[in-house]
């Protein structure tokens, strides 16, 4: 899990499997053969995949909360990839991290918009951060902002009630 981050951003096909009890993989390959090792390896998974299947079961999709977690976590992970400009491994990365938001997007029921945003809104509070030099204080988070606009009915217009005259108009 620690690894994603360094594997991402290169042109490398990590992927993980979970073996069956927890096995160690010269274990189960001495146990259950050549063939049912590459039987379960057709089950491996990437490990962005990965990655946001074990954060789903920590926090679940019942939630707008839940959700949320999710998509900051995942959101922390692209984060920490190095996003050089430029050809190479760089334009890669970035073709790889723009199916990626999509994929989160689409899994979460975001605006994809929103997710792109999101993310470069957090890369500039990094840099920003970066640039102001090292703080041993807990980073902040930044929100975007969000307006909302509540159309009231307008209520029927109610004639004024007709003014009593005070006691000194009264004596006037």
């Amino acid at each position: 899990e620690r690894a994603l981050v360094k594997f991402l951003s290169q042109e490398i096909d990590l992927r993980t499997l979970t073996l069956p009890g927890g096995q160690d993989p010269a274990d189960f390959l001495m146990a259950q053969g050549a063939d049912a090792l590459r039987n379960l390896l057709t089950q491996s998974v990437e490990a962005w995949e990965y990655k946001y299947r074990l954060v789903v079961e920590r926090y679940g999709l019942d939630s707008i909360d839940s959700r949320h977690r999710i998509l900051q976590e995942m959101l922390e992970i692209l984060l920490e990839v190095p996003a050089a400009e430029g050809a190479g491994l760089a334009a890669k990365w970035r073709e790889r991290e723009q199916i990626i938001l999509g994929r989160l997007a689409q899994r979460l029921k975001v605006g994809e918009a929103f997710i792109r945003n999101r993310l470069q809104d957090l890369r500039q509070a990094k840099s920003l951060r970066g640039e102001a030099g090292r703080s041993f204080e807990t980073p902040t988070t930044v929100r975007p902002t969000v307006s909302t606009t509540v159309a009231v009915p307008s209520q029927p217009s109610i004639p004024p009630l007709p003014k009593s005259p005070s006691r000194d108009e009264q004596a006037e």
